[in-house]
C-alpha cells in the first residue's frame, strides 16, 4: 500500500502544462457556473419568502430556518465539489496528456527520419486507439523502408554487376550511365540510411503495445 501511495504522490501529473491548464480552467469555470445556478436556484427563493410578509408568519419562519440551515452547509458541500472537479479535471487530463506528449514526440521522431519504438501507454491512458493506429503506421513504415532497403541493394548489387562488364565497352556512353546511375543508387542509400529505428528512451511506466502491432515491426 505504501509503495502504491509513493508511486501517486511523486507522479508528474503536469505533462503538458498548457492543454492540462486549460482544460482544468474550463472545468473549474464550468464547475463555478454550475454551483452559481444552484446557488441562485435554492437562495433566491428562500430569501424571497423568508423576507415577506403574509398572512402566514410560519411559512417565513420555515422558510428562514432552511436558509440557515443550508447556509451552514451548503458552502463545504460547494467548496467539496470544486475540489473534486478540478482534480477530477487533472487526472484526467494527465490521462490524455501522456499519450499526446509521446505522439508529439514520435511524430518529430517520424519528420526527423527516425522510425521510433512503438508508443506504448499506461494502464489508464486515454486515447488507446488513437495509439494503436500510429504504431500501426509506423509498424508499415518500418516495412516500407525495409523494402526499399532490399531494393536499394539489389540494384547496386545489377549496377555493379553492369559496370564490371561494361568496363570492357568500348561504349563510353553505357560506362557514364552506369556510373552516373551508381551514384544516383547510392544517394538513395543515404536517403534512406536516414530511416532507422531508435530505442524508446521515455522511461515511462506503461504497457506494452499490442502483440500484432509488435509482429508487425520485427
Amino acid at each position: 500500500m505504501a509503495h502504491h501511495r509513493r508511486s501517486w504522490f511523486r507522479r508528474q501529473w503536469i505533462v503538458d502544462r498548457s492543454f492540462q491548464l486549460d482544460l482544468i480552467w474550463r472545468a473549474t469555470l464550468l464547475t463555478l457556473g454550475v454551483l452559481v445556478l444552484l446557488t441562485l436556484g435554492v437562495f433566491v427563493p428562500l430569501l424571497h419568502q423568508s423576507s415577506a410578509e403574509g398572512p402566514d408568519p410560519i411559512r417565513s419562519t420555515d422558510a428562514a430556518v432552511v436558509l440557515l440551515y443550508m447556509h451552514e452547509r451548503f458552502w463545504a458541500i460547494a467548496a467539496a465539489c470544486l475540489v473534486v472537479a478540478v482534480l477530477g479535471a487533472l487526472v484526467i487530463s494527465h490521462r490524455i496528456a501522456g499519450p499526446l506528449v509521446r505522439f508529439k514526440r514520435h511524430l518529430r521522431m517520424l519528420g526527423e527520419g527516425r522510425v521510433p519504438e512503438p508508443l506504448r501507454t499506461r494502464r489508464h491512458d486515454y486515447l488507446k486507439p488513437e495509439v494503436e493506429v500510429l504504431n500501426e503506421t509506423m509498424a508499415k513504415l518500418a516495412e516500407h523502408f525495409a523494402a526499399l532497403r532490399s531494393a536499394q541493394a539489389a540494384v547496386v548489387h545489377a549496377l555493379a554487376r553492369a559496370e564490371a562488364r561494361a568496363a570492357f565497352s568500348t561504349d563510353a556512353e553505357l560506362r557514364d550511365a552506369l556510373q552516373a546511375s551508381g551514384v544516383a543508387a547510392s544517394h538513395v542509400r543515404a536517403a534512406l540510411e536516414r530511416f532507422r529505428r531508435v530505442p524508446d528512451q521515455s522511461g515511462d511506466r506503461v504497457q506494452a503495445p499490442p502483440a500484432e502491432v509488435v509482429a508487425q515491426v520485427h
